[in-house]
């Protein structure tokens, strides 16, 4: 998502990049926020980044990769 995007609702892919704005939930295997993203809500991903500069608010759930 861009930095000009606004998202409200929920958001599931392998992959999010996250410049602008989210509110909602991200289900994912890797997410990025980057220094311009704004997120309130909850992500539930493998690998989570969080650039320097991101405003976060909310749950992070970072979950093992499935090895079975």
């Amino acid at each position: 998502m861009t930095g000009t995007g606004k998202v409200y609702g929920n958001v599931r892919a392998r992959s999010v990049t996250v410049e602008g704005y989210l509110n909602g939930t991200i289900a994912a295997v890797d997410v990025i926020l980057a220094s311009t993203a704004v997120f309130t809500g909850e992500i539930v991903a493998e690998r989570i980044q969080i650039d320097f500069g991101a405003n976060v608010e909310g749950l992070l759930k970072a979950t093992a990769k499935d090895t079975a």
